[in-house]
């Protein structure tokens, strides 16, 4: 058995472990560990272990993208002035 772990730092770890909670499974585990993305990810062969590792790291980096554009799009919003919302 084959194991990657992989810890990446955000500023929004709950939200990004959430967006990527579907893709748990018996292989693969996505938690937060003190403000960090942690990710074990056990396959029985290097083939399948380099797949699953190449289709996280896409999900990953789609997960961080829309929780910084979410958070960028609500710090935009200035709701002391009725013109910038609607």
């Amino acid at each position: 058995m084959s194991r990657v772990r992989i810890e990446t730092d955000t500023p929004a770890p709950a939200a990004v472990a959430a967006a990527l909670a579907p893709d748990n499974t018996a292989a693969v585990d996505t938690q937060v560990v003190d403000g960090t993305v942690v990710t074990t990810i056990e396959r029985s062969a290097l083939g399948s272990l380099a797949a699953t590792v190449d289709d996280y790291i896409v999900s990953l980096q789609v997960a961080t993208a829309v929780v910084t554009i979410a958070a960028n799009s609500q710090n935009a919003v200035d709701t002391s002035n009725p013109e910038t919302h609607e």
